[in-house]
This record gives C-alpha cells, structure tokens and sequence, in this order.
C-alpha cells in the first residue's frame, strides 16, 4: 500500500504548495498587508473555511448549542 509512485509526489506537492499559499495568505493578513493574489486568496479563503466547519463541528460534538451567536434584533408581535 506504501508504494511511492510520481503520481502521489506530484499530489503531495500540490498539497505543499496549497497550504504555503493559504499561510502566506493568513501572514499578508496578520501583517496588515494581504495579498491580492488571486491563488493566495483561494487557497486562504478554502482553509479557513474548512477550519471554522471543523470548530464548528467539534463544538457541536461536544454539546454546544446550534443557536449561533447573534440575538434577533427585534422580535415581531405575535412571538
């Protein structure tokens, strides 16, 4: 099953790429500076995406409540 083939290489390096460009893209943010490349902003945009999905999953698992953190703003009569 631990065959190393080019194919896997070349996905592994793929994914090296993609999650350089994503922290390059979260350092351009915390420097105040961030970066207006379009591939920095895909691959920054995905990962954090997929990492408030993942909190948000965990803190559903462990019984946090699914109400979200905002409150109604008013409250319609009849409610």
């Amino acid at each position: 099953l631990c065959v190393p083939t080019l194919l896997f290489r070349i996905l592994l390096l793929g994914q090296i790429a993609f999650y350089g460009l994503a922290l390059a893209g979260w350092a351009g943010e915390r420097a105040g500076r961030p970066l207006r490349l379009r591939a920095v902003s895909l691959a920054y945009t995905f990962t954090t995406l997929n990492l408030a999905a993942a909190f948000g999953l965990v803190h559903w698992l462990r019984g946090g409540s699914g109400q979200g953190l905002w409150r109604k703003a008013y409250t319609p009569a009849g409610e």
